[in-house]
């Protein structure tokens, strides 16, 4: 890929994603928009000077899923969703508790996904200035 092709691609990427979220299905069908945005990714072969800074965005999703899935907060969001769809106020308010509960086992998370953001920051700086104009004017930042 050149850097453009790069951007084209990441651009119809987001818009996919951007698309799910509006849909109101709610935060699981944006959850499964985010797998099959980071599947494709990770198909991409980036220019050379592009490589570290796909590398950081993809371990960055990656820890996002990893840390919705690790902690159970995707089964509890899900079951929560059907809950308001059912319009079964007790078990969403239960199921809200259950996820205060898992505050302090997101947090855990908190400081992985500082690092990664770091490592992004560090990426992007390296980039020529003209290659962060072509990803910027794609909304690839």
């Amino acid at each position: 890929m050149t850097v453009e092709e790069y951007a084209s691609a990441c651009e119809a990427v987001g818009d996919t994603l951007e698309e799910s979220g509006n849909l109101d299905e709610g935060f699981t069908s944006g959850f499964d928009a985010m797998e099959d945005a980071l599947e494709e990714i990770g198909r991409w072969n980036p220019p050379e000077e592009l490589q570290e800074f796909h590398g950081v965005r993809l371990r960055s999703m990656e820890a996002a899923i990893d840390a919705l899935e690790e902690t159970g907060a995707l089964d509890l969001i899900r079951e929560f969703e059907e809950a308001a769809e059912e319009e079964d106020t007790d078990k969403a308010l239960e199921l809200l508790d259950q996820m205060a509960e898992l505050e302090d086992e997101m947090a855990r998370f908190d400081d992985q996904m500082s690092a990664l953001e770091d490592d992004v920051e560090r990426a992007l700086e390296d980039l020529s200035s003209e290659t962060r104009q072509i990803l910027a004017d794609a909304n690839c930042l």
